[in-house]
């Protein structure tokens, strides 16, 4: 029995069907929450190499969260799923491959 999991293949197909009603809405979104990310990230490695102090930090760590949730439709939940479809897959080769001996 050769079973392959693919929870991507289905977010993919619903958060398509969504994306598509909304346009560029959807990739705009992703784009601009990825670059959010990213931005409040270096912010962060910019403001730990100077030595400040990190109890000021919170508003890096509000746009971190707010740009992840702009993107996790589209660029977040789908590296999870694919990270996840890659276990569930590798654990099913091994206890196949186990038990045919």
């Amino acid at each position: 029995m050769n079973t392959k999991v693919n929870f991507a293949g289905g977010w993919d197909t619903v958060w398509g069907a969504v994306s598509g009603q909304l346009g560029g809405v959807a990739t705009l979104l992703t784009v601009i929450g990825m670059l959010m990310v990213l931005f409040s990230v270096l912010a962060w490695i910019y403001q730990k190499r100077r030595g400040a102090n990190m109890q000021g930090l919170g508003g890096v760590f509000v746009v971190l969260f707010i740009g992840a949730v702009m993107a996790a439709p589209g660029a977040i939940i789908p590296g999870i799923l694919r990270i996840i479809d890659w276990v569930a897959n590798g654990l099913i080769a091994l206890v196949n491959s186990t038990s045919r001996g």
